[in-house]
C-alpha cells in the first residue's frame, strides 16, 4: 500500500500513460529534470516507489542495494540483474499493466483534495 491506502502498483498503473515525461527519470541517477514542486511530484515518487518495490520483491534486496550503492549506475543494473535499466523498466511496465485498477482514480483523489494534503 502507499500513503493513500491503495496498492502502490495499481496507483502507479494510472501514471504510466499520463506521465511519460516522468517515466524516463525512473531508475536514473541524479536529480530528475522534471517539475518536482508541482504536477510531477506525486507521479514521480509513486512510480519510483513502485519500480523499487518491483525490483526488491522480484529480485531481492541484495541486488537492489548493489545498484543503489554503485558509483556506476547504468552498468550496475546489468551486473546485478543481467538486464539494462530500459529492459527492467519494460518488464516493470508489463508487470504493472496486469495489476487491478484502483477503486478511485488519481483525478478523483485530486478532486477530493486528498492528494493536496500530502503535497503540503
Amino acid at each position: 500500500m502507499n500513503s493513500f491506502g491503495m496498492p502502490i502498483h495499481s496507483l502507479a498503473k494510472q501514471f504510466l500513460n499520463n506521465h511519460d515525461n516522468v517515466l524516463h527519470s525512473i531508475g536514473e541517477e541524479g536529480i530528475p529534470n522534471i517539475d518536482l514542486k508541482n504536477k510531477d511530484r506525486i507521479p514521480f515518487y509513486t512510480l519510483s516507489y513502485s519500480f523499487s518495490k518491483y525490483l526488491i520483491d522480484g529480485y531481492g534486496i541484495e541486488k537492489f542495494m548493489m545498484v543503489y550503492e554503485s558509483d556506476e549506475l547504468k552498468s550496475s543494473y546489468i551486473e546485478a540483474y543481467s538486464k539494462s535499466l530500459n529492459e527492467l523498466r519494460d518488464d516493470w511496465k508489463n508487470f504493472i499493466s496486469l495489476e487491478d485498477d484502483c477503486d478511485r482514480t488519481y483525478d478523483e483523489l485530486m478532486k477530493e483534495n486528498i492528494i493536496d494534503k500530502f503535497q503540503q
